[in-house]
């Protein structure tokens, strides 16, 4: 798989990051996640890596995160009731029409929603990389638990820095700058 990741077999899913989850979750893990979110939905929109975006309940739960929404350029958001992104056929229609095998994804809960979606993906055929530094759950022993569950299964685990200089290969890209910028706005907000 390592020698597929490239920007144009990615896609980029990020699950149901919605205000009304946040008092659920430490606030200094929730803010580097947010952080790492939103640097890997600006290097996913520089590197044209298409973008899909769920809502769980939005009715009960509300709309994402609008720092997310600010720089969203994927399709709408898919509001689902299912855990799983991929039991929703709306959301499964959009996956399809790209035709990409390779779903990095991001989002809360990481034991639940993460989980069950990935999960779906793996049986589907699909090579899942999970960046655990953007998903969240309420409680570090779940954030591990769904992180060990989904390695099991056989998604790859791995943080957003590792994935997006993997992506660049070289220092000498435009978009290189790009995440060097992004990364040190992260460590100084």
């Amino acid at each position: 798989m390592w020698n597929n990741i490239k920007s144009e077999n990615l896609l980029y899913l990020v699950i149901d990051m919605q205000d009304k989850f946040y008092p659920l979750i430490p606030a200094a893990v929730l803010n580097q996640a947010r952080k790492n979110v939103l640097t890997t939905i600006t290097m996913f929109n520089e590197l044209k890596v298409p973008t899909l975006g769920t809502e769980h309940c939005v009715k009960s739960l509300g709309h994402t995160d609008h720092e997310i929404i600010k720089i969203w350029k994927g399709n709408n958001f898919v509001d689902k009731v299912t855990f799983s992104c991929f039991k929703n056929l709306n959301f499964k229609d959009n996956l399809k029409k790209y035709g990409r095998k390779i779903v990095v994804v991001s989002g809360l809960e990481t034991h639940i929603c993460v989980l069950q979606t990935v999960i779906d993906l793996l049986e589907d055929k699909y090579h899942v990389i999970v960046l655990k530094d953007t998903c969240i759950s309420s409680t570090k022993l779940k954030w591990k638990n769904g992180l060990d569950l989904m390695e099991k299964a056989g998604a790859h685990i791995m943080n957003m820095e590792t994935l997006l200089f993997y992506i660049l290969q070289r220092v000498d890209r435009p978009e290189f700058k790009t995440l060097v910028r992004l990364l040190k706005d992260a460590q100084n907000s």
